[in-house]
């Protein structure tokens, strides 16, 4: 049995989104796909920030929302603290996308993610990129455009970073209790 599960680094400008499939047989979880949603503000003075702000979200939205069709589960970090009134309110906006998700979600914290991922609470950025693509070699990173071709994997983007997390936060979900549960279950209802 074979079961969808995406692993979600929600922001308001950089959202990674890896769509998996865990093995429930082998125990084993595989990135499908990688997808990256970039919003950014729009310039100008026609267009009030609240209103900007509405169509970012709509967009992060409307990307979890296609990444989870057929998911069994979602699993994410939920954002906490802020050190400006402008980071507050997008967290709030991204923990009202999450409470929206049309699947149920796993929550794991900061430490699960990076514990799962590279074994210790301080992993840097290019850190968990490096242990993500020897992970998933093929996961479809992204990769520096240079003079109209593509480059070997010593030519990531910096991007990454955001689907890297998003492959760590899935492997934090697997870890869960509540995961082991809920494929417990589904293994026992397939059998009867």
């Amino acid at each position: 049995m074979k079961l969808k599960i995406v692993g979600l680094d929600p922001s308001l400008t950089h959202t990674g989104i890896a769509i998996m499939e865990y093995d429930v047989a082998a125990a084993a979880l595989d990135v499908s796909e990688l997808r990256l949603i970039v919003t950014e503000n729009q310039k100008g003075k026609q267009v009030r920030q609240n209103s900007d702000d509405l169509r970012r979200a709509r967009e992060v939205v409307a990307g979890i929302h296609s990444a989870c069709n057929g998911a069994l589960f979602a699993v994410s970090e939920v954002p906490m603290g802020a050190q400006s009134a402008r980071a507050a309110l997008a967290f709030g906006m991204v923990i009202g996308i999450l409470a929206n998700l049309p699947v149920p979600l796993i929550q794991v914290s900061p430490l699960e993610v990076k514990m799962a991922a590279v074994g210790h609470r301080q992993a840097a950025k290019e850190e968990m990129i490096a242990w993500a693509v020897a992970k998933h070699p093929n996961a479809g990173w992204l990769l520096q455009d240079k003079n109209g071709a593509r480059h070997k994997k010593g030519d990531l983007k910096a991007d990454n970073e955001h689907l890297a997390d998003a492959v760590a936060v899935g492997e934090a979900g697997i870890l869960t209790d509540q995961f082991k549960q809920a494929v417990a279950m589904l293994s026992f209802a397939k059998a009867a």
